[in-house]
């Protein structure tokens, strides 16, 4: 079931203060609205009545959808460098929860995905990714390959993510420079690359074990030290 609240959030055009009506958890199974608001990336955005600007006010939450079998934990980009604690805490929860309920939900164990994100963008590229049918790990060992083919994409604290998987298996990618809000530049991976990573999977795993171990799965867990200061309250149209 999704839960919400009233949260007190300040304009940083106007200062002005505002309550907001926010998700604490999803359960996307029975509200597809807001599956569908966070690929539009519109999801928790806020309109001020004193300036008139929108707002999109980045917070932790869990994400769960049983149909998809999916269970990320949603944390704020502030808190990146705590990936270890919440790997830990989400394997921990998930084994409590599996362990309290009744078989029939015991029954999710199979296929179930259990990840964490950081920011609303990660946990929209996650659906991306999956809703084309690509194992996640395999789309952030594309991203390596991006890197060695580009290496001024290596900056401190800048990031990958995935915008768009098309049918012919080509991939768009947006990079975000050190604490940016919209993307600073966008490439395109050629289909071959997916297509590479599919058939080379067995000695990427060996590679990189760890992308393919559940959680964090994300090459950034590799320079996770980087913390993004950037507020959790901004214009909600830098990300249309």
């Amino acid at each position: 079931m999704s839960t919400f609240y009233t949260r007190e959030v300040v304009c940083p055009r106007c200062q002005r203060g505002m309550d907001a009506w926010l998700a604490r958890g999803i359960h996307a199974s029975r509200r597809t609205d807001l599956r569908d608001e966070i690929l539009a990336r519109s999801f928790q955005h806020v309109h001020c009545d004193n300036c008139s600007a929108h707002l999109e006010v980045e917070q932790q939450l869990v994400y769960t959808d049983f149909e998809r079998r999916h269970w990320i934990y949603v944390c704020t980009e502030a808190t990146r460098a705590d990936w270890a604690a919440w790997e830990q805490r989400l394997s921990a929860d998930i084994a409590r929860f599996l362990g309290e309920h009744s078989p029939l939900v015991a029954g999710l164990r199979d296929g179930l995905r259990t990840r964490i994100v950081f920011g609303y963008e990660e946990l929209r590229e996650k659906l991306v990714v999956w809703d084309a049918g690509v194992e996640d790990a395999l789309a952030e060992c594309l991203k390596v390959r991006a890197y060695a083919d580009d290496p001024s994409l290596v900056l401190a604290g800048s990031s990958l993510v995935i915008d768009r998987i098309d049918g012919d298996d080509t991939v768009t990618l947006n990079w975000f420079a050190a604490d940016a809000v919209m993307p600073s530049r966008q490439l395109t991976a050629p289909s071959a690359w997916l297509r590479d990573t599919d058939r080379d999977r067995a000695s990427l795993a060996q590679r990189f074990p760890e992308l393919f171990a559940g959680g964090y799965v994300n090459v950034r867990r590799y320079r996770a030290s980087e913390v993004s200061p950037r507020s959790s309250i901004r214009s909600g149209a830098d990300r249309t």
